[in-house]
């Protein structure tokens, strides 16, 4: 290993590796796809085509969710075609789906479980009608350097990062609008959304919500995306 960094062989197709990886002890667990990634996945690749080619990381995927308890570690899987995301199942949930679906509506994305390089291209092409964000995303994603991979000025430097925090337990059952007021007035934080547990709302999984109604119930199990100017990840109780 480097700088605590291991590296097992193995596959994640079978057990024992998983267990010699020590995977039921992680925080978090990313799946990468081994696929080739096309540049118009619609109109160059056959869709059969298309579906074979995520199977490593589906495979992976659905074993670790089988070998995983439920729940107990975050589980992220890349995969290169979105039209794969129906594919990514959950405990008592068959996978597949209709062809038709947006990715986005799936339960699976809006739980952050899967994630696609395009996401990444829409972005770039967000950017480039509308520039300015091309400066607020790298101060998120990197708050210490320039949209241009220089050291930003210090009077430039938002102090800003990017969150995702427990909700205290005294905002428990009272409205979004009283967290978003006592975190800006108290912390000097901006609440982004929510990432709701699983059952909320009926929803199979935990889902990511952004901007809120201001009258939505907070409940257990809620967590907080802020913007803050502090790093850790503990909110202050009221």
């Amino acid at each position: 290993h480097r700088a605590n960094l291991f590296l097992v062989h193995g596959s994640p197709d079978v057990r024992a590796n998983l267990d010699l990886a020590f995977v039921t002890r992680a925080s978090a667990v990313a799946v990468l796809s081994s696929a080739a990634r096309s540049a118009d996945e619609s109109s160059e690749v056959p869709s059969e085509q298309v579906g074979l080619a995520d199977r490593n990381a589906l495979v992976a995927s659905v074993e670790l969710e089988d070998h995983l308890p439920a729940g107990s570690v975050h589980t992220v899987v890349e995969l290169m075609h979105e039209s794969n995301f129906r594919f990514v199942r959950h405990a008592g949930q068959r996978a597949g789906g209709p062809h038709d679906m947006d990715s986005y509506l799936w339960p699976a994305f809006a739980a952050g479980r899967v994630f696609s390089p395009a996401m990444l291209d829409t972005l770039m092409c967000q950017t480039f009608y509308n520039p300015d964000e091309l400066e607020l995303l790298t101060s998120l994603l990197q708050p210490e350097a320039s949209a241009l991979g220089g050291e930003v000025p210090p009077w430039k430097k938002l102090g800003a990062h990017l969150l995702q925090r427990e909700l205290p337990r005294d905002f428990v059952g009272r409205p979004y609008e009283e967290l978003f007021a006592w975190l800006a007035l108290h912390n000097g934080d901006v609440a982004l959304g929510l990432y709701r547990p699983s059952g909320t709302l009926t929803a199979p999984l935990p889902y990511v919500c952004t901007n809120p109604a201001k009258n939505t119930r907070l409940v257990t199990g809620d967590r907080i995306f802020v913007l803050s100017h502090v790093s850790g990840a503990h909110t202050p109780s009221p």
